[in-house]
């Protein structure tokens, strides 16, 4: 029974850092699209 809990609290917290990761590459992801609009809107202003 003892190692089964260990595993569990093992799955648990992988779990977590699995979370933290994702919600981390969403923030990226979301930023890389906004300096891609970014960069997009300076390319029109410079070749207006």
């Amino acid at each position: 029974m003892g190692a089964r809990m260990g595993s569990d609290y093992r799955a648990k917290k992988d779990q977590t850092l699995i979370a933290a990761a994702e919600k981390q590459r969403d923030r990226a992801v979301a930023e890389a699209a906004e300096n891609l609009r970014a960069a997009n809107a300076c390319g029109q202003l410079l070749q207006d």
